[in-house]
């Protein structure tokens, strides 16, 4: 893993193929079972894993799945520009090897981490349990920490799943 590992030489990839060697040591340290686990928390078609999913495995939520931005209802979503970052001057630049594109500053960064769209991530907006016809969306508790549906009011209408602004909500086959 790290440096020595045959993908691009960056310092992201190395830290990448680090978090994967050391979860799959714990993972067998603690079971022996490095594959499964990984498996299972991958997010999407891979090859990043969620490292919460490793540790914190939530009810009703699947790694595998993800949100793409033609899922999201965007007028529900703020649309901000992004933070446009200070550059090097073009004559400095030829003359070192600096950086040339400046780090953000805090503010500019918390401005543009707040661009988040949260895509897959329940937002708590209560839309699912607002536009539920059936009134058969439970809202998280003490025991569950996500919105969930009571199979014996719902109908499958799937207006829950339309309404989610996050694509947190899909139909599919009861489980």
């Amino acid at each position: 893993g790290g440096d020595l590992s045959p993908i691009r030489a960056s310092v992201v990839d190395a830290m990448a193929s680090g978090k994967l060697a050391a979860y799959a040591i714990h993972r067998s340290l603690i079971d022996g079972n490095t594959d499964l686990s990984l498996m299972d928390t991958t997010l999407g078609e891979g090859p990043a894993f969620s490292i919460e999913a490793c540790f914190n495995p939530r009810q009703h939520w699947s790694p595998k799945s993800i949100a793409h931005v033609h899922e999201l209802d965007l007028a529900t979503c703020p649309l901000k520009t992004p933070v446009k970052q200070a550059l090097r001057d073009p004559f400095e630049r030829i003359r070192n090897f600096e950086e040339v594109v400046f780090p953000l500053d805090w503010d500019n960064a918390q401005e543009e981490a707040s661009r988040c769209f949260f895509c897959g991530t329940c937002i708590g907006c209560d839309r699912c349990y607002i536009y539920c016809p059936e009134i058969s969306i439970l809202k998280p508790d003490q025991e569950t920490e996500t919105y969930r549906t009571n199979p014996d009011y719902c109908k499958g209408c799937g207006a829950c799943a339309s309404e989610c602004v996050r694509d947190v909500l899909r139909m599919g086959e009861e489980t």
